[in-house]
């Protein structure tokens, strides 16, 4: 994967589920500034504006191949080696999977010549 993201055949823009990545960083980082506010006034009870998170240029722009990249034989090795660690992110994984299949097997890379 690091191969095919420095030649370029992967990129993050390929991913289709970023913006509802970015969205789900952007709602941690709104309930963390809630808490902290919390914190901050000593308080142990706040009513939360109707207001949806809106993410930064951060979170949009956020490397999620880096990640991948980083994190993929860690979890090879957890599942290979048996563990008892479990996910509820099976349809996640089938969708990043599938970007990644889809941007190695375009039309494009299928044909770099344009024949």
């Amino acid at each position: 994967m690091a191969m095919a993201v420095s030649a370029g055949l992967i990129t993050n823009e390929g991913i289709t589920r970023r913006e509802h990545w970015a969205q789900r960083l952007a709602e941690q980082r709104q309930s963390i500034e809630h808490i902290k506010f919390m914190e901050q006034n000593q308080i142990d009870q706040m009513v939360l504006p109707d207001t949806p998170a809106v993410p930064n240029e951060e979170e949009r722009e956020f490397d999620w191949l880096t990640q991948f990249v980083e994190s993929l034989p860690e979890l090879r090795n957890e599942y290979a080696h048996g563990s008892q660690m479990l996910h509820a992110n099976v349809l996640r994984t089938f969708q990043i999977v599938c970007d990644l299949i889809n941007q190695l097997w375009s039309e494009s890379s299928a044909n770099p010549a344009g024949s």
